[in-house]
C-alpha cells in the first residue's frame, strides 16, 4: 500500500510574523468572513476548532487566515454554495491560508478554492477534500503564482483539474499529496490529480500523486503546452481509461501534450492505462509538439492494454537519461518504450545511460518488448533482448543485476497487495557500472545541492547520493576520454550504499513504511551542516551514518516507501 508525504501539523504556528493586530473567531467575530471583512492589512485572524458553514473571499487583503488547532479540528464546508475560499486582487506572498480542511466547495472554475487576478498567497497544511468544480475541483489558479505546501488535494471531481487545475499560471506545489481525484468531464478529462493548462509551468516537488482518475489524458496529471518541472515527485496507481463516447485515455501517470516538461528523480509505479502511456504518454496535434526530458527516473510495474506502458511518444522528444524501466507489462510491443509512427512526425526518443529490462509485451521480454516503434537514438544504455538492430554505441544486453526484481505476486500488477517492486539499485559485478556518459548528464538547472551552482551536472542519483562515483573494481567503459569517475547506467548510481531492502526505515517500529515513518524524519531533518551527537534519537533515520539527516535520506526514504 501507497501512503502520501504529507504530514499535516496538529500544533499549529503562523508561517511568516503578522505585525498587525489578532482577531478570534468565533471569539471576537463569529464567523471567518465577518473577521476578514474587519481585518485591517497584516492583521491575523486565528480560527478556533470547529466547522464553519460559509464560503470566504479574501477581499484583496494582504492577512493572515489560520487555525489554531490544524486542519483536522478546523473545517470550512461550503455546503455546495460555491467556491469554498476565494483569493484574487493582485495579493503577495504575506496573504497566508493556513491550516483548515476545505470541503463541499462547488463552482464552475475552483470549488474547494479559487486564487486568480495575479495573486501569489501562501496556502499551507491544508485538506482540500471532496469539492467539484468544471474546472479545478480542488483549487484553480489562473494567472496567478502562489505558493502551496504541505496540502492533502483528496477525493475532488472536475471535467479538467480533479486536484488542482493551473491556468496560465506558474505556482510553486511542494511536499503536497494528490489522492483519489477525478477529471471526467465533461469537457473531456484532463488532470485527475494536477491539469496544467495554457503557458502554466509549475514548479512541482516532492509531491505523492496517487490513486487518481481520468477519462482522458493524465491519471496523475496532465500537461498541455507550458514547461513544468517535477522534482522527486512519486506517481502510483493513478489511472487513464475510456474518454466519453469510447476513445481510448493515455497517460496513466502523467500526460504531455505539446508540452515542454522537465522531470527530475520521479517514480512512476502501478499506473495504468486502457490505450498507451501506462506511466507517462508525450504527444501533440498537427503542427506542434512535445518535449519532455527525465533524469535519474524510475518506471516499473505499470500497464497499458495497447502498448507503451513504461513511457509512449507520437510528436514528441522525449529524453530518458539515466533512468530505470522494468517489469512495465503491455498488451502490445514497447512495453518499455513505445513511438508511434505518426504521418509527418519526424521527432524521435533519445535514450542514454538507461536501463530497460524486463519489461513484458506480447513477443514477451525481447527487445521489441523494451523499445519499439520510431527507432530511437540510443547510446551507453542496457537493452534486453539487445540485437544491435538499433545502432548507437556503448549499448549493450546484459542482465543488470537488481538488488531485487520485482514481482508482482503472480496475479498481474494492481491486483491483490502482493506486488513487490523490487529495489532497482545495482549489485556488484554488473556491466552497467561506470559504464555511461558524462557528457549526457544534464546541468543543475535548479541547483538540488543547493550550492549555488547551477552549470555543473546533477550530483545526485535517485537515492540522493552522488551521480558520480567510481568503482575501483570495475572498469572504466564510458566514452573514451571522459576521465573518472565515470556515471553508471540506471536511475541509481552504484555506491556500496546500504540499500532499503537491508535498512530499516520503519522509524516509529509498527511495522509498516508510511507516513508517520516521514513525520519522524521530517522532524529530524538538519541539513549536512549540522551533526547529531551520538546516540541522539533522530539518529536511527541516518541512513548514510553521516550523523546528519538530510536530502541523502530522504532520497532513499521515497524508495523505502516505494518497495512497501
Amino acid at each position: 500500500m501507497r501512503h502520501g508525504l504529507l504530514v499535516l501539523t496538529v500544533v499549529m504556528g503562523a508561517v511568516g510574523n503578522a505585525p498587525g493586530g489578532t482577531i478570534h473567531v468565533p471569539g471576537d467575530e463569529p464567523t471567518i468572513q465577518d473577521a476578514i471583512n474587519a481585518a485591517a492589512a497584516s492583521d491575523e485572524i486565528v480560527v478556533a476548532p470547529g466547522t464553519y458553514l460559509e464560503t470566504i473571499n479574501f477581499n484583496g487583503k494582504t492577512i493572515t487566515v489560520r487555525s489554531s488547532d490544524g486542519p483536522e479540528a478546523t473545517i470550512i464546508d461550503a455546503n455546495s454554495s460555491g467556491p469554498a475560499v476565494y483569493c484574487a486582487g493582485g495579493v503577495g506572498p504575506a496573504t497566508i491560508f493556513q491550516g483548515f480542511t476545505v470541503r463541499g466547495g462547488q463552482g464552475s472554475f475552483g470549488g474547494g478554492m479559487r486564487i486568480a487576478g495575479g495573486s501569489s498567497p501562501t496556502v499551507t497544511e491544508c485538506l482540500f477534500m471532496a469539492n467539484a468544480g468544471t474546472h479545478g475541483g480542488g483549487m484553480y489558479i489562473e494567472q496567478s503564482n502562489p505558493t502551496v505546501t504541505d496540502c492533502v488535494f483528496e477525493s475532488n471531481v472536475a471535467g479538467r483539474g480533479g486536484g488542482m487545475l493551473n491556468v496560465d499560471s506558474n505556482p510553486t506545489v511542494t511536499g503536497c499529496r494528490f489522492t483519489g481525484n477525478s477529471a471526467v468531464g465533461p469537457p473531456l478529462g484532463r488532470g485527475g490529480g494536477m491539469h496544467n493548462a495554457g503557458s502554466s509551468s509549475p514548479l512541482v516537488q516532492d509531491c505523492m500523486f496517487e490513486s487518481n482518475f481520468v477519462t482522458s489524458l493524465g491519471g496523475g496529471a496532465s500537461n498541455e503546452h507550458g514547461a513544468p518541472v517535477f522534482i522527486r515527485c512519486t506517481f502510483w496507481g493513478n489511472a487513464a481509461d475510456l474518454e466519453p463516447g469510447g476513445n481510448l485515455g493515455s497517460g496513466g501517470g502523467m500526460s504531455n501534450k505539446a508540452s515542454n516538461a522537465t522531470l527530475i528523480n520521479c517514480v512512476f509505479e502501478a499506473n495504468t492505462t486502457s490505450n498507451v502511456g501506462g506511466g507517462l504518454s508525450a504527444s501533440a496535434p498537427d503542427g506542434s509538439v512535445s518535449v519532455v526530458t527525465l533524469f535519474n527516473c524510475l518506471f516499473s510495474g505499470n500497464t497499458a492494454d495497447v502498448g507503451g506502458a513504461g513511457v509512449t511518444a507520437g510528436r514528441a522528444y522525449v529524453s530518458l537519461i539515466n533512468c530505470t524501466l522494468t517489469a512495465n507489462v503491455s498488451g502490445g510491443l514497447g512495453a518499455g518504450v513505445y513511438h508511434s509512427q505518426l504521418t509527418g512526425a519526424e521527432e524521435v526518443t533519445t535514450i542514454t545511460n538507461s536501463i530497460l529490462w524486463g519489461n513484458v509485451g506480447n513477443g514477451g521480454t525481447s527487445q521489441g518488448a523494451q523499445f519499439d516503434g520510431v527507432p530511437p537514438v540510443i547510446n551507453y544504455s542496457d537493452v534486453e533482448g539487445w540485437t544491435g538492430s538499433l545502432g548507437g554505441v556503448g549499448n549493450f544486453g546484459r542482465d543488470p543485476r537488481f538488488v531485487r526484481d520485482p514481482d508482482d505476486g503472480g496475479d498481474g500488477w494492481g491486483v491483490g497487495d502482493n506486488d513487490d517492486f523490487g529495489d532497482l539499485r545495482l549489485r556488484a559485478g554488473t556491466k552497467c557500472i561506470d559504464a555511461g556518459d558524462n557528457s549526457a548528464v544534464p546541468a543543475d538547472t535548479f541547483d538540488l545541492n543547493t550550492n549555488g551552482d547551477t552549470s555543473e551536472p546533477v550530483p545526485f542519483d535517485l537515492d540522493y547520493l552522488a551521480r558520480f562515483r567510481d568503482d575501483t573494481g570495475t572498469p572504466d567503459a564510458g566514452p573514451p576520454g571522459s576521465g573518472s569517475p565515470i556515471v553508471d547506467m540506471g536511475a541509481f548510481e552504484f555506491s556500496g550504499f546500504t540499500t532499503p531492502a537491508d535498512y530499516d526505515f520503519d522509524l516509529d517500529t509498527d511495522g509498516d513504511i508510511d507516513r508517520d515513518d516521514f513525520a519522524f524524519l521530517a522532524f529530524c531533518l538538519s541539513g549536512p551542516t549540522f551533526q547529531y551527537p551520538p546516540g541522539h534519537f533522530c539518529l536511527a533515520a541516518d541512513a548514510d551514518a553521516d550523523q546528519n539527516i538530510d536530502l541523502q535520506e530522504f532520497g532513499v526514504f521515497q524508495l523505502a516507501l516505494a518497495a512497501e
